[in-house]
């Protein structure tokens, strides 16, 4: 696709999208429900702040909660502006966070060959360290459900507010 995807793009968004896409009065916040076409509005702005600026070197960081979130819009983005992806890296706040601590942590000490931890068994091994460590006499991995509950409750408001 060519930068008529993106005129395309442009010419699809409703009235309030559009004034999002094309804000440039500084930091934006966009407040927005389910199904309201969130990412729409974050790919084509993307898109069109790399359009409108070929000649410049700046980089866009765009981030999601999920893998597949990210997948749909780093490739929305690849369709609109197929020339100007490689300014753009698109990503979860974990791989992302996940990569600062691999090529910076030894800044503030840590070990760059880190692991992450997701496996039940591995996830218990670490609670039960910690409920030790914190000197707790309660050492029930039951509490590993409540923080997933947790997890999963931010994660429902992982596109309810995005700033931009």
């Amino acid at each position: 696709m060519t930068d008529t995807a993106l005129n395309v793009a442009l010419s699809e968004l409703t009235e309030a999208q559009s004034i999002a896409v094309a804000w440039r009065d500084g930091p934006m916040f966009v407040l927005a429900g389910p199904g309201s076409g969130k990412t729409r509005v974050l790919t084509t702005r993307v898109a069109k702040l790399l359009a409108d600026t070929p000649d410049r070197s700046f980089r866009v960081l765009a981030l999601t909660f999920t893998n597949k979130a990210a997948d749909e819009m780093s490739a929305r983005v690849t369709a609109l502006v197929p020339e100007q992806e490689r300014r753009a890296l698109i990503g979860t706040f974990h791989s992302f966070c996940m990569q600062m601590l691999q090529q910076h942590g030894s800044h503030i000490g840590i070990n760059p060959d880190f692991a992450i931890y997701s496996l039940d068994v591995d996830r218990q091994e670490i609670l039960r360290d910690a409920i030790k460590q914190a000197g707790l006499s309660q050492n029930d991995v039951r509490l590993l459900s409540t923080i997933d509950k947790l997890k999963g409750a931010s994660k429902n408001c992982s596109n309810a507010a995005v700033g931009v």
